[in-house]
C-alpha cells in the first residue's frame, strides 16, 4: 500500500497510479498531477527569473522592449529555441537543482538577435520552460552564459556522437587513453571497493560530475596531452562515495575545441582519489 502511494508536489492530492505522474525536472522524485499545478509550483521561479532580467537590464540601461518582441510568439522560433538551440549553459544550484539556458541566434532585418529561455530537461529532452526573453544585445546575453556550456561537456563516448565531426585518429587515441586508465584503476583500487560490475549503475553520476564537481585539475600526462579531472563527492542510500571522471581537450574538425569524458567510475578508496586528484587546481567546491 504505501510503496505505491504518490502526491502531487503542489495541491497534495493523491495520484493513483505511477504513469499519472508528470515528471518536469531531471533525477528528481518531484511529480505533479497535472500542467496547472506545474505552473503555479514554478510560478515563483518564474517571477524570480523575470526579476532577474529586469535587473540585468538595469544594470546594463537596456529598455525592457528592444524591438522585435512578437518573435517570442513566433512557434518556429520556439521549436529551433527548444530543439535546436546554438548554445546550451547549464546552471546547478546548491540544491542540485538544475536550469538550462537555450540560446538561439537570429538574424531579423540584418540585426542579430538573441532568443533565450531557462527551462528544464527530463531525459536530455526540454521539458518545461520558465522563461524566454529576446535581445539584440551581446552583453546581457552574455549575463546567461553561466556555468557550463552543454556541448563541451557531453558524457558518454562524445568523441563517437560528434560523428564525422572527429576524426578517426582522435577516436583511435582516445579509446587507448580510456584502456590506459581502466588498468591503472584495476591495478590501483582496493579489494573492498566497488565492485565493477557495479559502475553500470552509477553511470548517472557522471553528468552531474562534469557538470558541477567539486573538485577539478588539469594536468599533462606524459603523452604531452592536456587532461581534467572532475571529482565530485555524493551520498546514496547512506553510504557515501566518490565520482570521478577524466576528460580529455580534443579539437573537432572544424578547430572547435572540446572537452571529451573519456572514463567516468565511482570509488570509496581513498588512495585512488589521492591518485586521480593531482595538478593543477583549478576550482574547489567542497561541501561539509
Amino acid at each position: 500500500m504505501i510503496k505505491n502511494l504518490y502526491f502531487c508536489e503542489h495541491c497534495r492530492k493523491k495520484i493513483p497510479e505511477l504513469g499519472d505522474i508528470h515528471f518536469v525536472e531531471e533525477n528528481s522524485d518531484r511529480g505533479f498531477c497535472s500542467e496547472q499545478c506545474i505552473l503555479n509550483f514554478y510560478k515563483p521561479y518564474m517571477q524570480e527569473i523575470e526579476k532577474e532580467e529586469s535587473f540585468f537590464r538595469s544594470k546594463l540601461n537596456l529598455p525592457e522592449d528592444e524591438g522585435h518582441n512578437e518573435l517570442l510568439g513566433n512557434e518556429h522560433y520556439l521549436e529551433l529555441a527548444l530543439n535546436q538551440p546554438h548554445e546550451v549553459w547549464i546552471l546547478e544550484n546548491d540544491l542540485e537543482q538544475t536550469f538550462f539556458t537555450h540560446i538561439l541566434t537570429l538574424n531579423v532585418d540584418s540585426f542579430t538577435f538573441y532568443f533565450i529561455l531557462i527551462c528544464t530537461h527530463v531525459e536530455g529532452t526540454p521539458s518545461f520552460v520558465f522563461y524566454r526573453t529576446l535581445t539584440g544585445s551581446e552583453e546581457l546575453v552574455a549575463k546567461y552564459r553561466r556555468d557550463f556550456r552543454y556541448e563541451e561537456q557531453k558524457s558518454g563516448d562524445a568523441a563517437k556522437e560528434q560523428g564525422d565531426e572527429v576524426s578517426e585518429e582522435i577516436i583511435e587515441e582516445i579509446e587507448l587513453k580510456k584502456s590506459s586508465f581502466l588498468a591503472h584503476v584495476l591495478q590501483l583500487r582496493s579489494e573492498n571497493d566497488i565492485p565493477l560490475e557495479h559502475f553500470l549503475n552509477y553511470d548517472k553520476f557522471l553528468e552531474r560530475t562534469v557538470h558541477n564537481a567539486d573538485e577539478i585539475y588539469e594536468y599533462i600526462d606524459e603523452d604531452d596531452e592536456a587532461l581534467k579531472i572532475h571529482i565530485k563527492s555524493f551520498v546514496e542510500d547512506k553510504s557515501s562515495f566518490f565520482y570521478i571522471v577524466v576528460l580529455m581537450k580534443i579539437k573537432d574538425n572544424s578547430g572547435r575545441e572540446l572537452h571529451v569524458p573519456i572514463i567516468g567510475f565511482p570509488s570509496t578508496d581513498q588512495n585512488l582519489y589521492k591518485y586521480f586528484a593531482t595538478g593543477k587546481r583549478l576550482s574547489e567546491n567542497l561541501k561539509n
